[in-house]
């Protein structure tokens, strides 16, 4: 299960058809030495969760924006396997969709959701 949302108010994220990519960001300070070896300092690593999302209609893609427009530091909270959940403060990063027009139905497709742990 996925939340996201001011804290405390956190909204459930769609769970069918969705993929949740986790990876860490590094904050470096680099710089070459004047013989050219790269050296740097690791001053931070970050967590980058990826929601893809392979078709949504309306309703979901009305939650998404809504969440994206408030530009804002928001609570992402994720249950793992063992039932434990983990809280993240995240940005919301622009996200691009593609429309899917079906007789007397618009969906979405190909939704890919970015929030950087800040």
């Amino acid at each position: 299960m996925i939340w996201l949302g001011r804290e405390g108010i956190e909204e459930k994220l769609l769970r069918g058809g969705v993929t949740l990519t986790e990876s860490e960001i590094e904050i470096t300070r680099e710089d070459r030495t004047a013989s050219g070896k790269m050296v740097f300092d690791i001053i931070n690593v970050k967590k980058l969760f990826t929601i893809n999302y392979n078709i949504i209609r309306r309703k979901q893609l009305e939650q998404l924006e809504r969440l994206y427009n408030l530009q804002e530091v928001l609570s992402l909270k994720i249950e793992r396997e063992n039932g434990d959940i983990d809280q993240y403060d995240v940005r919301f990063r622009p996200f691009q969709r593609s429309v899917y027009k079906r007789p007397k139905q618009w969906l979405y497709r190909d939704i890919t959701v970015e929030l950087e742990e800040i």
